[in-house]
């Protein structure tokens, strides 16, 4: 398949009280070789803090999107509404893990810590109604992992976790940017 790096970077940002984890794999060259996108609700929804249409319990996502899930574990329910806006203490992580997502998560199933796949550092960006964590890595030599998981922690608590539809097999080289968007 085909892929306008061009076209991914413009799309616009979830709609209102949704979120979106995308990850973009590129090669040495900037060549995009896959993409993946999966919505889900919010992670700054909560209930009774605005008139709004999507006013529901602030629970764990169970549910498919397009064949993946975003996960909100129960741990990271708690910490949400006191520290979404604090900018420090937040890292972001890839895996290689096949358990699947559930509510009782505190990890990844099997997260990456070599090869230039390790844990890292991020400072969420605050733009309007719009909070983003993104990070890109970038593999080194030895590197061949099948990455299929993603997560957001905040001070080592996982807050959200995304199994991918698909795996993407990177290399030494290649490139990958996971990017989450959440919308009030």
């Amino acid at each position: 398949m085909d892929y306008d790096k061009a076209e991914i970077l413009k799309r616009p940002p979830p709609a209102q009280g949704m979120m979106r984890f995308e990850l973009l794999h590129e090669d040495a060259e900037g060549n995009v070789l896959s993409y993946e996108s999966r919505d889900g609700p919010g992670l700054r929804h909560i209930p009774g803090t605005r008139a709004n249409p999507l006013d529901m319990p602030f629970t764990p996502f169970l549910g498919p999107i397009g064949g993946a899930l975003v996960i909100i574990p129960t741990v990271g329910h708690s910490k949400f509404a006191a520290i979404i806006g604090a900018l420090s203490g937040w890292t972001m992580a890839i895996g290689i893990g096949t358990g699947a997502e559930a509510a009782g998560d505190t990890g990844l199933s099997s997260e990456i810590t070599t090869y230039g796949g390790a844990a890292a550092s991020v400072t969420p960006t605050v733009l309007t109604n719009v909070i983003t964590w993104v990070h890109q890595w970038t593999f080194t030599a030895g590197a061949s992992f099948a990455v299929d998981e993603a997560g957001v922690f905040k001070d080592a608590v996982l807050m959200v976790r995304n199994k991918y539809a698909s795996v993407k097999n990177v290399v030494d080289t290649d490139k990958l940017t996971a990017t989450l968007m959440d919308t009030e």
